[in-house]
């Protein structure tokens, strides 16, 4: 008996390691890389003759879309946040379309936590400002906005999340997608 435990008892071990090794390895494969934005998906939507995109990181997805003043909804749930995109006809200079917009968020009893800043995002003149405001479930929201200019529209660019407190990294990958909003024709 004590030589079949002497003998076993080895090739056990080398079973045993062999299993925590392979195991190991699985777990290394299985970590996923946080996407940057040069790697992320496109998302491309058409409104009337003009094509748009950004890029979704990580965990974002596309979500039905029934409300027909917004052109686009996409979210994570992991990080309570969304992003969508609302069209206006240009009929004024884009800063009074600022200056509306900030009365409206005011109106809302929102708070402008940073004022809007004159910013070009890829080609195009646009302000970009953040502020909180509370949803009808009386949830805080942090917006990340852009409010942009194009030929025929402006587009009202929202990221938000309804964490209450939300991390640096949230707010960040909000400010990600954001940047990459473009115009292709």
């Amino acid at each position: 008996m004590k030589k079949y435990v002497k003998f076993l008892l080895p090739i056990l071990s080398v079973i045993f390691l062999v299993g925590c090794s392979q195991t190991q390895t699985k777990s290394d494969e299985s970590k996923l890389k946080e996407t940057d934005t040069d790697s992320a998906l496109m998302y491309t939507f058409k409104l009337d003759e003009h094509e748009y995109r950004f890029r979704l990181l990580d965990g974002w997805i596309k979500f039905p879309n029934e409300d027909k003043t917004i052109a686009f909804l996409v979210a994570n749930k992991d990080t309570k946040s969304y992003m969508s995109a609302g069209f206006e006809p240009k009929k004024q200079p884009l800063d009074k379309y600022k200056d509306s917009f900030v009365e409206k968020v005011g109106e809302k009893s929102g708070n402008i936590i940073k004022q809007p800043e004159k910013k070009t995002i890829n080609n195009l003149d646009s302000y970009y400002l953040t502020f909180n405001m509370k949803d009808n479930k009386d949830r805080d929201l942090t917006y990340k906005t852009y409010l942009i200019e194009t030929d025929d529209y402006f587009i009202n660019l929202a990221a938000w999340t309804s964490d209450e407190k939300p991390t640096d990294k949230v707010l960040n990958d909000l400010d990600k997608m954001l940047a990459t909003f473009e115009q292709l024709k």
